[in-house]
């Protein structure tokens, strides 16, 4: 020990570094003692001056690493010719040559004594930090990872320390991600340079892929669909790229080329946590390039892969040739359209050895350009590799299970945990065990748990085995080699975690989709929709659409039947468990959402004036007018050149009709006969976006279509419903009589681009319908009503009202031994002995059969249940089902009655 301090303490003697310095010359130094990369001895010389040796370089490494103690310990000796000159600096001569930092002379001497030149220091240098080079290039090679020196020649010590600082405070260690100083803890690193998140380009230059590509990393589980959106609300799917900084949206059906859209990225967050909040950019879906081939692969002895330049729609057309012999092509059994990468099957089977010449001709992309046509010559080698596996993911109820290539003959029997006996239930794709069983795949999901059968065996928590059996040689790659058995050590660890609402929201006037965290059991049963107050919701019944998306069994879509537009629900989610072993129960939930409008315009019709060169467009509801009256989200479309709009349109009568003053050039485009109007980008008063809309047929516009009544349909005994052909620019109340009778209030509504008026007349005006009295409805003063063009209907219009009443439920009272139901108006006597299957009627809470335990008949207005043995100490309750069948009036059409769904007590009649 005493030999390794008195080296030590040698190596400050002689390098003779001191704390203070002078000038700017002497940073590099400085900046390596203030760092503790070299130590000074007091005397406050630094001799920076001074030429450095070749045994100081040594010593100054060994520090540099902050092993200057371990070096001066280094007991072997260095393997040069001159080792016996060393002296003091032999162990940290020896080190550095053990540690790959220096090297000798040709004739094998180090000679330490020598001057280093900035040519050897930069030699050392990038030994030291590991790069390559040689010594023809060093300079060069040196200068590109960012070192370099003052001289070739001789070097001074300051000089030298200028090189050293660079290379221990900015040059990373080749491979390491970090420099020496970092390394050794003498540095602090840098703290990183935290740059906002943003989208650098968004690029579509196929009709079925957008590529972003932000400018920095980005977290892979934000990447996900509910955090993009696109105009038009195209339906797509999102993943990330390799390079962890390029987006791919992949369209479900595909976007119309040269035609300008809008993306929207929101809630995508940089690994740095940087996150993009509600960011737009426009961009260009444009292709103009064909198709090309790309690559091909042989996947098996009948199959083979084509890899295009982009997706395809139309598969292509293949010949397989070998000499004077052409393959057959299985041509029905293509997979792949619309990705890049299009399996072949062939009928024929390919010989070992054997070089194909393949054609492949005619396949289209979505823009229908057909592909360059190409010939390629490949050799045909059969895989003699056995399919090897290996478990991704084991759970108390699945195994996720990947092959190292596809196979066939996948069956659950051959899947096993802890005992041969304890085989699987099923083999699936996908994560949930409802999904489709398959019998070939590359990952595939094992299911021990999940059908509720005697036979399930979920996986124990703790250490167990999982095995592959192969007995018959069943499972095999696409060539016919045999999976070997295979057994796997798992460790399963019980899930007790309960599932939580990820996330609710209204997506429809009638709809909500809902996130678990986990997948779960959601019915029906588990969910009520009420009013704010918690009751219940006249109309409201519930419908579940589990696993919309078919990813999982964590969303679901769930429509409640009623439009509540406008109106708050209540929405509480009850007993909800989730799909593990030990059916973790969520925490009952309940929230208060706002149902706001959700669906996007329509358009109703659009219309050509050829005279005036005026193109009319018919929403059916009012739009937003930045959108709307925004010319370039309308093109004229012939056969498939899209022709964008140069004028922006003006709205006429309100916001829902709007008028385009076309130039002439734009106008010699329109054909009535065959040209068609896309619309994109546009939104209601609500910011609901349009769906990418092609009007198939411009109708020719005239003027002189007067309106004129659709439907006249009275609804109730003092209601009449007016339905138009068309929408009204002016309604006026007084101009309607039925007889002589004038309407005493009136509501107009736009539904499906025609106006409805909404009638109310004296109470029990209509009520002689039912008895069959007739009423028509006139016009007092036609010139009250006009169309959007100043035009009024026929002084002398009329039409005959058609009885929509519904029967309606009176009284209720119990008759002797019967039920009596009295409807507000005459019943149909046709299938009454059906009515009672409109029923519910319980006997001290247990519910009767109908047509068994009781029967129905009608009379006029009475509905009489009949009991097979009836119970005068009983209490009787009726209601109907939730959705009336049979109960109907007399009427010419037969209105089904009215739903009266809350049980009611029949009460004697007194």
């Amino acid at each position: 020990m005493k030999k390794v301090l008195s080296l030590v303490l040698a190596l400050v003697l002689v390098l003779g570094m001191i704390p203070t310095f002078a000038d700017a010359h002497e940073t590099g130094a400085q900046m390596l003692f203030e760092n503790n990369f070299i130590v000074g001895d007091g005397t406050g010389n630094l001799m920076v001056e001074k030429e450095l040796t070749r045994n100081e370089m040594a010593v100054l490494f060994a520090q540099m690493y902050g092993k200057e103690v371990e070096a001066a310990a280094f007991v072997a000796p260095a393997n040069f010719t001159d080792a016996d000159t060393f002296g003091w600096a032999a162990s940290f001569i020896s080190f550095a040559q053990a540690s790959e930092w220096v090297k000798g002379y040709p004739d094998g001497s180090y000679q330490p004594l020598n001057v280093v030149t900035g040519k050897e220091l930069l030699s050392a240098l990038m030994q030291v930090l590991g790069y390559e080079f040689t010594w023809e290039t060093l300079v060069a090679d040196a200068a590109a990872v960012g070192l370099t020196v003052s001289t070739e020649g001789p070097i001074l010590r300051g000089a030298a320390f200028e090189t050293m600082w660079v290379a221990v405070s900015e040059i990373e260690i080749n491979g390491e991600g970090m420099t020496i100083g970092e390394k050794t803890g003498k540095i602090e690193p840098a703290a990183p340079v935290v740059t906002d998140l943003a989208i650098e380009s968004v690029m579509a230059d196929n009709l079925k892929e957008v590529y972003v590509t932000f400018n920095q990393e980005v977290d892979e589980e934000t990447v996900i669909d509910d955090n993009f959106a696109m105009t038009g609300s195209l339906d797509f799917d999102v993943a990330l790229m390799e390079d962890g900084m390029t987006a791919v949206v992949t369209i479900d059906t595909q976007m119309a080329n040269q035609v300008e859209y809008t993306l929207t990225v929101d809630g995508v967050a940089a690994l740095t946590g940087s996150e993009l909040s509600d960011v737009d950019v426009k961009f260009t879906a444009f292709d103009a390039t064909l198709p090309t081939v790309e690559g091909l692969t042989y996947t098996g002895p009948k199959n083979f892969e084509i890899e295009f330049s982009e997706p395809i729609e139309v598969y292509p057309t293949v010949t397989v040739k070998t000499g004077n012999s052409t393959l057959s092509v299985n041509t029905a059994g293509m997979t792949g359209m619309g990705t890049n990468v299009i399996t072949v099957p062939l009928f024929s089977t390919m010989v070992d050895g054997t070089t194909y010449t393949i054609k492949i001709t005619n396949a289209e992309d979505f823009a229908g350009y057909k592909s360059v046509i190409r010939t390629i010559e490949a050799e045909y080698v059969k895989d003699v590799t056995p399919p090897t596996a290996m478990v991704v993911e084991a759970t108390q109820e699945y195994v996720l299970v990947e092959f190292s290539k596809p196979v066939k003959g996948l069956s659950e029997d051959f899947f096993s945990h802890s005992f041969s006996a304890w085989t699987a239930l099923k083999v699936t794709a996908g994560d949930s065990f409802d999904d489709a069983a398959v019998t070939e795949g590359t990952e595939v999901y094992v299911w021990f748990y999940g059908d509720d059968s005697t036979n399930e065996r979920p996986i124990p928590a703790g250490t167990t085995s999982f095995t592959i059996t192969n007995d018959d040689d069943d499972i095999v790659d696409l060539w016919g080699n045999e999976f070997a058995e295979a057994t796997f050590s798992i460790t399963v660890t019980a899930d007790k975690v309960a599932p939580e609402v990820a996330s609710i929201e209204i997506t429809g006037e009638t709809e909500f989709t809902v996130v678990f965290t986990k997948n779960v059991n959601f019915t029906a049963s588990n969910v009520e929709v009420l009013d704010v107050d918690g009751e219940e919701i006249d109309g409201v019944s519930i419908t579940i659409d589990q696993d919309p998306d078919g990813d999982n069994t964590k969303e679901y879509a769930v429509d409640f039947a009623e439009n509540m537009a406008g109106e708050t629900v209540l929405i509480m989610i009850e007993d909800v468990k989730d799909t593990t072993l030990l059916e973790n129960k969520m925490a009952d939930f309940s929230v208060a959402l706002e149902v706001t409008d959700k669906t996007g315009p329509v358009i109703d019709k659009a219309t050509y004036d050829e005279v005036e060169n005026e193109l009319f467009v018919f929403f059916n509801e009012d739009v937003d007018a930045e959108t709307a009256l925004e010319g370039a989200n309308y093109y004229l479309l012939n056969g498939t050149t899209y022709t964008k709009l140069s004028v922006d349109p003006e709205f006429i009568n309100g916001s829902d009709t709007l008028v385009f003053e076309l130039t002439s050039t734009q106008d010699a485009l329109v054909n009535v006969a065959s040209t068609k109007l896309f619309v994109i980008g546009v939104e209601d008063v609500a910011g609901n976006e349009i769906d990418p809309t092609i009007v198939n047929t411009i109708q020719v516009h005239s003027v002189a279509v007067v309106p004129t009544f659709d439907t006249v349909e009275a609804t109730a005994n003092d209601t009449l419903v007016v339905t138009y052909n068309e929408e009204l620019a002016l309604v006026d109340i007084d101009a309607y009589r039925v007889g002589v009778t004038s309407a005493q209030a009136m509501e107009i509504a736009l539904e499906d681009g025609v106006t409805v008026v909404t009638l109310t007349f004296p109470e029990d005006f209509f009520l002689a319908l039912n008895e069959g009295t007739a009423f028509t409805l006139s016009y007092n003063d036609e010139t009250l009503v006009k169309n959007l063009f100043d035009v009024s209907p026929s002084d002398v219009e009329t039409m005959a009202v058609v009885d929509k009443i519904k029967p309606e439920v009176d009284t209720i009272y119990l008759v002797g031994n019967e039920i009596e139901i009295t409807f507000t108006e005459t019943l149909a006597t046709a299938n009454q002995a059906l009515y009672a299957f409109d029923l519910v009627v319980t006997e001290d809470g247990d519910e009767l059969v109908a047509g068994v335990d009781y029967t129905t008949t009608v009379s006029g207005m009475v509905l009489t249940v009949a009991f097979d043995a009836y119970d005068a100490t009983a209490e009787y309750e009726v209601a109907s089902k939730a959705t009336i069948t049979y109960i109907k009036d007399d009427a010419t059409v037969g209105n089904k009655a009215v739903v009266f769904d809350d049980a009611v007590l029949a009460e004697i009649e007194e």
